[in-house]
């Protein structure tokens, strides 16, 4: 017999808490890689149904590079159990995670960040929020990456359009 999941409402503040205390609790058992989220999308803007997914990328802040897929499946896995008590169900619909050091390095390089921007990170914006370890520090690269992005648009010459 198949049951079908009921969602039910889950208010911003707790969505943001309970993520909070998963990526807190996964950390202090994840050995040499530290993660943290960024939630985006409906959830953060305001404008949420009940029916509305959980938009999530893993932030990776620590650890070895290249050899983090097997800790962020377990945070995913992790994550995902939390939502489902709100009957909440594939909440990373892009499955997607990025590196600390690319941030970073998209802050100091237009190009690299034009790219990421108009890859992984474009379907950021002002209500992005980043939780987990170093909050106000990652928060803040965040939020000048896509400062940065929008002083300078990534768009075609004008002349070419016409």
């Amino acid at each position: 017999m198949l049951f079908k999941l009921k969602p039910r409402y889950i208010s911003k503040e707790e969505l943001i808490e309970g993520l909070r205390e998963t990526v807190t609790k996964f950390n202090v058992s994840s050995g040499d890689h530290k993660f943290g989220l960024i939630l985006f999308g409906s959830r953060m803007n305001g404008i949420p149904k009940i029916y509305s997914d959980v938009d999530l990328f893993l932030f990776h802040i620590e650890g070895p590079n290249r050899e983090y897929g097997k800790s962020a499946r377990e945070l995913e896995r992790k994550t995902d159990e939390f939502l489902l008590r709100y009957g909440i169900v594939n909440p990373f619909p892009y499955h997607h995670s990025f590196e600390r050091e690319h941030l970073l390095l998209a802050l100091e390089n237009e190009d690299y960040r034009k790219e990421l921007l108009r890859g992984i990170l474009g379907v950021l914006d002002k209500y992005s929020l980043y939780i987990g370890p170093e909050e106000e520090e990652n928060q803040s690269l965040i939020e000048n990456t896509l400062e940065l992005n929008l002083r300078e648009p990534y768009s075609f010459p004008y002349s070419l359009i016409l």
